[in-house]
């Protein structure tokens, strides 16, 4: 017999500089810490995908060299809650479904989590 809907999925979670060392809770508990990186540009080799994402880093204002936070969450899917403390205590909070992979996108600048 197969069990659906049980697995675990993978939330990724995006943020702007003022992100880097913000804490993540699902659902009331602490599961992670927003983590720094750099932006280096695609590491695709197929010149379709580097195309496709200079344009979106370009729209979006980011360029190498440019700080960003990051963060890959394992939790069971379904409906869960999403909040998010920043370093100097600003918070956020969404909530959302998710089965499989889901992708938001976090910004203390601007107050807001984008995505689904």
């Amino acid at each position: 017999m197969l069990l659906f809907g049980c697995g675990k999925s993978t939330l990724y979670i995006s943020g702007d500089s003022q992100s880097v060392g913000a804490e993540i809770y699902i659902d009331d508990q602490k599961v992670g810490i927003m983590e720094k990186g750099v932006y280096q540009g695609s590491t695709s080799k197929d010149p379709v995908v580097v195309e496709r994402h200079a344009k979106l880093m370009q729209e979006l204002g980011i360029k190498a060299g440019d700080v960003y936070a990051g963060a890959d969450i394992k939790i069971p899917s379904g409906e869960h809650e999403l909040k998010l403390v920043s370093v100097d205590g600003k918070h956020l909070s969404k909530r959302f479904k998710i089965r499989g992979e889901n992708y938001l996108n976090v910004s203390f600048e601007k107050m807001l989590i984008e995505g689904e």
